[in-house]
């Protein structure tokens, strides 16, 4: 499914599967993800502000430069996804997988930037 450059603010997909699914530039404020498979998926750039992204899956998903900022990352999957650039400002966040993410000059929970070199966890 393409959603490339929609408004989908306050939409549910709670249980979807969306592999491979592309949400780049889309406005996705307030929306739920709750418990989605969105391995493959393409959400670079996109707003994700206050999202509920709880038991998602972004395995090798990419979402480069996307706004996370406020989101709910309870046990949610980022195994080998791209977060280079996102923003995770004030998300609230437990149990997450980042095994093999890519975190280059993402802005970490606490507003700092990861080091260009970061993979896995972010480094300072």
């Amino acid at each position: 499914m393409i959603y490339d450059g929609c408004h989908l603010q306050r939409k549910f997909f709670n249980k979807k599967s969306l592999k491979g699914s592309s949400f780049k530039n889309t406005l996705l404020q307030n929306t739920q993800f709750k418990q989605s498979s969105l391995q493959k998926s393409n959400m670079d750039y996109a707003n994700l502000s206050h999202a509920d992204l709880s038991k998602t899956n972004f395995t090798q998903a990419s979402l480069r430069a996307a706004d996370l900022r406020g989101t709910i990352l309870n046990a949610t999957i980022f195994t080998k996804a791209d977060l280079s650039y996102a923003d995770l400002t004030g998300a609230k966040a437990s149990n997450i997988k980042l095994t093999g993410a890519i975190l280059s000059n993402t802005i970490w929970f606490d507003g700092r930037i990861c080091n260009n070199d970061s993979v896995g966890r972010c480094k300072r």
